[in-house]
């Protein structure tokens, strides 16, 4: 579960590999994109995609800790990050939608003090956001 002991453990481990000083995974995500770097294969995952991947790891440590036995006793694979697709196992990446499909957020304006009229976050009718460079959030 996202709200574990456990999971909170891997995501406070996450989020110090990736540089630290966030309460969790999401806003070290939205740190190192917004201010650091905005490579994507540089950021971390989210929280949701991370779990996922914890799950797969899981189940994969439950099979190798019983691989040695006559009758091996693992998990159902569908309760620990994987999916059927027709008749495979695929992994479940994430269980939230993309944020390319949900997220309008990610529109920046180029003002660099106080947005006027040219602003790209008011010609969409959206509030500025960490990503802006204006003062019009702060």
């Amino acid at each position: 579960r996202l709200d574990s002991v456990q999971f909170n453990i891997l995501e406070t481990f996450f989020v110090a590999v990736y540089g630290g000083g966030a309460e969790n995974i999401n806003d070290e995500r939205q740190t190192i994109f917004c201010h650091r770097n905005s490579n994507p294969e540089l950021i971390p995952p989210t929280q949701n995609a991370l779990f996922h991947h914890c799950q797969r790891a899981l189940y994969q440590a439950s099979v190798w800790v019983s691989a040695n036995h006559s009758e091996m006793k693992a998990p159902d694979p569908l309760e620990f990050g994987w999916k059927k697709l027709e008749k495979r196992l695929v992994p479940l990446w994430m269980s939230i939608p993309e944020v390319s499909n949900v997220c309008r957020e990610l529109i920046k304006c180029g003002c660099q003090r106080i947005c006027g009229n040219a602003c790209t976050c008011k010609k969409n009718r959206l509030n500025c956001t960490a990503l802006c460079k204006c003062n019009c959030m702060h």
